[in-house]
């Protein structure tokens, strides 16, 4: 008489197999992204084995992409094709609660591609941020475009430092000439003086509104 396979290697095949379609953190890359509804189709970039076979995950479309946000703010840069994100799986189903941010029935789905959020932001080793981008004293926000207050921001914001110079300069030059009118008898009070008004030199990066 045959022997069947024994209940330890049944379980072990079991406990395998589950593992196996069961997913976690991991890298992926941005095929497209929609800013307006944040949501992004991203290829994980690595293989998995599913039910012993080493296997390329399909790619995954509408995954919702989590800005830093809170109390009606919310910090965003651009994101691109060829971007990479982190995937991070979530424990339980996350279909109820993304419909309408209440929970929902519990479902099996436990650890499932079909429940990612991408967080943008992420390299690898071999991709160190530049120079630019980082200051060990400071902190730095760069990007080609910068919008302080909200997407509708267009006014340069000024640069106090090369204003300030400017605006030295042209007091000594206002100083020279008030003393050569002063020497013709003439006294002439500039509205600048007066109104306090200016024109400052501005960046060509940063707008605010």
């Amino acid at each position: 008489m045959k022997k069947g396979p024994r209940f330890e290697d049944i379980l072990d095949r079991a406990i395998k197999s589950r593992l196996e379609n069961q997913r976690g953190p991991q890298p992926a890359r941005v095929v497209l992204y929609n800013p307006a509804t944040q949501l992004a189709d991203v290829d994980p970039l690595l293989s998995v084995y599913i039910d012993g076979e080493l296997v390329d995950p399909p790619t995954l479309r509408g995954v919702p992409v989590q800005w830093p946000r809170g109390g009606g703010g919310a910090l965003t840069f651009p994101l691109v094709a060829g971007d990479v994100v982190y995937i991070i799986p979530a424990e339980v189903d996350l279909g109820p609660w993304e419909a309408s941010e209440a929970a929902g029935a519990p479902t099996p789905r436990r650890f499932s591609l079909s429940d990612v959020v991408a967080i943008p932001g992420v390299s690898s080793r071999v991709q160190p941020l530049p120079a630019t981008a980082y200051d060990p004293t400071a902190a730095v926000l760069s990007a080609a475009q910068v919008k302080l207050g909200s997407s509708a921001a267009v006014n340069p914001v000024a640069l106090s430092i090369t204003n300030d110079d400017n605006w030295a300069r042209f007091a000594v030059w206002a100083a020279t000439v008030e003393g050569l009118l002063a020497g013709l008898g003439l006294v002439v009070v500039p509205n600048w003086a007066t109104s306090g008004g200016s024109k400052p030199t501005a960046s060509t990066k940063v707008k605010a509104e």
